[in-house]
């Protein structure tokens, strides 16, 4: 290891003592960069969240990876006291946002506090397993994915945790999302909220918050092909809080793929992508303000 920190001699010329201490700073920053961010949004669920925040805790501490929790919450009940405990005995940051603004910005909130290399994306509802992080980031570090994702559609996965009409309107959308975007068609799950991806390829999410709703859908418009990895999981029954999923997501979705085909997708190449752009986009601001 080099000797970083080794006192200055009164003799060393001005370059040596430059270069010991740039060298001295870099390690110390070295030392700060955490491996794993793990951004963990929040709303009503402060009953799921300390399972979740005990397990994930344990299975990143025994595996030895640096890590950090980041948990966003604009709850109004107690979820964020429960973040506060935990925070006292693990590497867990609290982030207290007033009002509800969507998982989107949530997890742009909490990239501004990650400093992590990889950031991992996960609900606190108990049906994404913190066991399975680990393994993702072995499958980014170790074989060099950019995007790691856990889904619940390739062989060994399993949707136990859908009801089967959401099941059959997931397939749908992922349908359609295959139909407008081939190049999604590699991924099995494009639902998934839970993923592991280079932190430098979600710092560019911030051009397109404000007309998406679908993070994971951004990430994979950016990242290139052959990057990208897909892990099975048990999508698991909830422990706490309430689905999101409404008639009304389901339309943000399609609009949402529908903006992503006028720039990557089927749509990119016709003459009228640019009228169409600005349509989906006029729908977009009635969507949020309706």
């Amino acid at each position: 290891m080099l000797q970083c920190y080794r006192g200055l001699d009164v003799n060393d010329d001005a370059f040596s003592v430059l270069f010991r201490l740039i060298l001295s700073s870099a390690w110390v920053w070295f030392r700060l960069v955490t491996s794993v961010s793990v951004i963990i949004p929040t709303y009503c669920e402060f009953r799921g969240l300390k399972r979740v925040l005990r397990d994930l805790c344990t299975v990143l501490s025994r595996c030895g990876i640096d890590y950090e929790v980041i948990v966003d919450d604009s709850s109004p009940d107690r979820t964020a006291d429960v973040a506060k405990l935990f925070s006292k005995y693990y590497p867990v940051r609290v982030v207290v946002r007033p009002g509800r603004f969507g998982l989107y910005s949530a997890i742009i909130d909490g990239l501004k506090w990650a400093s992590g290399e990889y950031v991992v994306v996960m609900d606190s509802d108990g049906q994404h397993p913190p066991a399975l992080v680990p393994k993702m980031f072995l499958l980014a570090t170790r074989c060099g994915y950019w995007l790691v994702i856990a889904s619940r559609f390739v062989p060994g996965g399993s949707a136990r945790g859908m009801g089967p009409i959401r099941r059959l309107i997931s397939r749908f959308a992922t349908f359609t999302a295959w139909l407008l975007v081939p190049r999604f068609r590699a991924v099995r799950d494009l639902q998934s909220g839970f993923f592991l991806a280079r932190r430098d390829l979600l710092e560019k999410l911030r051009r397109y918050y404000g007309y998406s709703w679908k993070i994971l859908l951004d990430v994979l418009s950016l990242t290139p092909t052959g990057k990208v990895c897909e892990v099975p999981f048990s999508f698991g029954l909830r422990l706490s809080g309430f689905s999101k999923f409404s008639l009304r997501v389901v339309i943000k979705y399609l609009i949402h793929v529908l903006i992503l085909s006028t720039r990557i997708g089927l749509l990119s190449k016709s003459p009228l992508r640019h009228y169409v752009r600005r349509v989906l986009l006029i729908l977009v601001q009635r969507c949020r303000g309706g």
